[in-house]
C-alpha cells in the first residue's frame, strides 16, 4: 500500500512540474491580429515613411482618398482598399526578441542605416490608431538552396518587442503608384 501512495505522490508532483506557472504570461501573439483593436472604417489617414524615399500621406476627404504628398491627386480606391484589407487581416506572428539594442539588427529602428518603414494610421481627428515599423526580411534556404524571404520583422512603434510575421507585408513606397491612373470616360 505504501508503494501505491508513493507512486501517486510522484505522479502528482510530475504533473505539477509541467503545468504553467501562475502569473507568467504564456499567451502567444501568433494568431492575434495586428489591428484587432481598431475598426477599418475609422481609418482616415495613412502615413508611410519608407526606408528610402519621400514620406507618403494619403487622406480620406469627403469619402475620397487623396494623396496629399502628390498635390491632393485622387488615390486609387482599389489599391487603398486592398492595402487596408490586407493590413487588417495581418497577424502579429511570434515574438522574436525584445530591446532597443536589437532594433537596428532587425531593421525596425527609426534612425540610422537599418531604418524600417513606418506605417501610421490615424482617425478623423488625427489621433494615431496604430503605428507599426516594418523591418528586414527573414531569409531562409529554399528547396533549391537559394536564400528566399520566409517572413518579416516588425514592431509596434511604442513597444520594444520585435515580432516575426510569417509572410512579408508589402507596402508601396512610390508615391506615383498610389494615385488613380484610370482616365475618366467621355
Amino acid at each position: 500500500m505504501k508503494s501505491n501512495s508513493l507512486f501517486a505522490v510522484l505522479a502528482v508532483l510530475a504533473i505539477l512540474a509541467f503545468l504553467p506557472e501562475s502569473g507568467v504570461d504564456n499567451k502567444s501573439t501568433r494568431y492575434m491580429k495586428l489591428m484587432s483593436d481598431s475598426d477599418p472604417q475609422s481609418v482616415h489617414s495613412i502615413e508611410v515613411d519608407p526606408k528610402l524615399g519621400e514620406k507618403i500621406l494619403i487622406n480620406k476627404k469627403a469619402d475620397v482618398w487623396k494623396v496629399d504628398s502628390y498635390n491632393n491627386f485622387p488615390a486609387d480606391p482599389l489599391k487603398v482598399s486592398k492595402f487596408l484589407q490586407n493590413l487588417f487581416l495581418l497577424k502579429m506572428g511570434d515574438k522574436e526578441t525584445s530591446g532597443s539594442k536589437y532594433h537596428e539588427d532587425y531593421g525596425v529602428s527609426l534612425a540610422g542605416n537599418a531604418k524600417g518603414t513606418l506605417l501610421s494610421l490615424k482617425d478623423i481627428d488625427g489621433n494615431v490608431l496604430k503605428s507599426v515599423i516594418f523591418g528586414n526580411d527573414r531569409m531562409g534556404k529554399s528547396q533549391y538552396g537559394f536564400d528566399t524571404p520566409v517572413g518579416q520583422y516588425m514592431r509596434l512603434k511604442d513597444q520594444e518587442e520585435i515580432y516575426l510575421l510569417k509572410e512579408r507585408f508589402s507596402i508601396e513606397v512610390t508615391v506615383s503608384n498610389w494615385i488613380h491612373k484610370k482616365l475618366p470616360s467621355i
